[in-house]
């Protein structure tokens, strides 16, 4: 008998992409004919034990911290213009994987703490003076923002997750969540078959677009305030894939990843609907 699989999200049925994870090739993906939500065919092979585990992130951090130092600056440029007042929030920064924001958030911002459940690794960031949870019963409850940067597409139910979110901090009214998009230029504009297939990632279980993505949130009690983008790679990087057919061209032609010729770039990206990450700022309904 043919297995049937049905849309965590909307329960319809999915229908096969033919694409598989370039990590996990036993796992297919699908895409719900109703909502359109594009996920894996199963999530059993993730759970909190996976991210928990002292050797999910490498020894030496640092390295991943360096890389991904522009991003975190522009993440804070747009917090500070897009959310009045924020520096004097109250911020919860859910899910600080290596700490890279967790570390240039510092002196940006009044109040912040990193919710991490590496435990390992929470460890590292409060020796260097980031303070960062284990456990979420242990983050203040007053929290006024919820930072959610490449979270939501590692949980296996999103709505369900969010609107525990809000209840565990009712005082959070502002939710900043920001994912990779599926429409992004190297698989929509450029449709590069060798980024398309490596596209796809076991820990991903989720790929949204911006009509998906606002679903999710919409039917969490929560409405979209700000919706645009955020360009994390360079365009040297899309050079190593248009080029070499693999990742790493920033690594190759750095002249390209100068600021403010990406600042350029991305702001293209963006108009064209493109850029490789949605970055959405919502607030509680009613």
């Amino acid at each position: 008998m043919k297995t049937e699989y049905k849309c965590s999200f909307c329960a319809n049925t999915l229908s096969l992409t033919g694409d598989i994870c370039w990590d996990k090739t036993e796992i297919k993906v699908g895409i719900c004919k109703k909502c359109d939500l594009k996920q894996l065919l199963s999530f059993s092979h993730v759970d909190l034990d996976y991210y928990s585990a002292d050797d999910h992130f490498p020894e030496d951090i640092a390295p991943l911290r360096n890389r991904e130092h522009h991003w975190n600056q522009k993440r804070i440029e747009r917090l500070v213009n897009y959310i009045p007042g924020v520096e004097s929030k109250k911020i919860l920064d859910f899910g600080s994987g290596h700490g890279g924001f967790l570390e240039q958030a510092q002196g940006s911002f009044r109040d912040i703490y990193g919710y991490e459940v590496s435990g390992r690794t929470c460890a590292l960031h409060n020796q260097a003076g980031w303070r960062c949870c284990q456990f979420l019963t242990d983050v203040p409850a007053d929290r006024e923002v919820i930072l959610l940067f490449h979270v939501l597409e590692h949980i296996p139910d999103p709505q369900q997750f969010l609107e525990q979110l809000q209840d565990n901090f009712p005082q959070a009214k502002t939710f900043v969540i920001e994912v990779p998009n599926d429409n992004e230029a190297l698989n929509s504009l450029f449709e590069n078959k060798a980024y398309q297939k490596n596209q796809h990632s076991s820990e991903h279980l989720y790929y949204f677009n911006s009509k998906t993505l606002r679903s999710v949130v919409e039917s969490s009690n929560l409405e979209v305030r700000t919706e645009t983008q955020l360009q994390r790679y360079t365009l040297a990087n899309h050079f190593g894939w248009l080029k070499n057919q693999k990742r790493g061209g920033q690594n190759i032609w750095e002249t390209f990843n100068e600021r403010g010729l990406n600042d350029s770039y991305e702001k293209i990206l963006i108009d064209q609907g493109v850029a490789d990450s949605l970055f959405f700022i919502c607030t509680r309904k009613g």
